[in-house]
């Protein structure tokens, strides 16, 4: 593949993946902050929703690369599999 093949396909993972994660921060941090002030416990709940985070942020970048491949149509067709 040349890199004006590649740029598009590079640049749909990049925004898909960068939007969601930090909508998915964004929403997951104010929760934490919410729970931890309202609650006080600040340890217990802060590493709880770290690990969400870190576990969304790999779901949302799984979501983009699949989302990327089938926008540009990179799937393999049937007799070529």
């Amino acid at each position: 593949m040349s890199f004006s093949e590649v740029l598009p396909i590079w640049w749909s993972m990049i925004w898909r993946g960068y939007f969601g994660i930090s909508l998915a921060v964004l929403v997951i941090g104010f929760l934490n902050g919410f729970f931890s002030e309202g609650l006080n416990v600040f340890q217990p709940i802060s590493i709880g929703f770290g690990n969400l985070e870190l576990i969304g942020g790999a779901l949302i970048s799984l979501w983009a690369m699949r989302d990327a491949i089938n926008v540009h149509n990179l799937r393999p067709k049937e007799d070529e599999a």
